[in-house]
């Protein structure tokens, strides 16, 4: 249970990284963040809008995932939802067509991660 815990606090961590990656880039909902991306058009307020929003949040809940699964855990879950977040961001934002070569090797990587876990803790 404590793994399947820090799993979901790693891809709710990773989720608001790459949503914060988003806002950053004004890709992220710009009907509902319209006129807060008119007010951050420098890069620097941006950013400074996407710590409380976005940033800081996830970095709660990564550490979190890291205390209650330790190391091992928290961080394949980490890596694990990067690869989700990242290959979704990069399907969304480059319209790419989803194909067997992006998903196998979405699978191939976390199947990896999870050879990991399996190596180190046993289970």
């Amino acid at each position: 249970m404590i793994t399947v815990y820090a799993f979901a606090l790693s891809a709710l961590g990773m989720a608001g990284v790459y949503l914060g990656i988003a806002f950053l880039n004004g890709f992220l909902f710009p009907s509902v963040f319209g006129g807060l991306y008119a007010l951050t058009d420098n890069v620097v307020l941006r950013i400074i809008a996407a710590f409380p929003l976005f940033f800081g949040p996830s970095n709660y809940l990564i550490g979190k995932a890291y205390e209650i699964g330790g190391a091992t855990i928290g961080g394949v879950g980490t890596v694990i939802f990067t690869v989700i977040w990242m290959t979704l961001m990069a399907i969304i934002v480059d319209q790419a067509k989803v194909n067997l070569w992006v998903i196998s090797g979405a699978m191939v990587a976390i199947f990896g991660c999870l050879m990991v876990v399996h190596g180190i803790k046993g289970f």
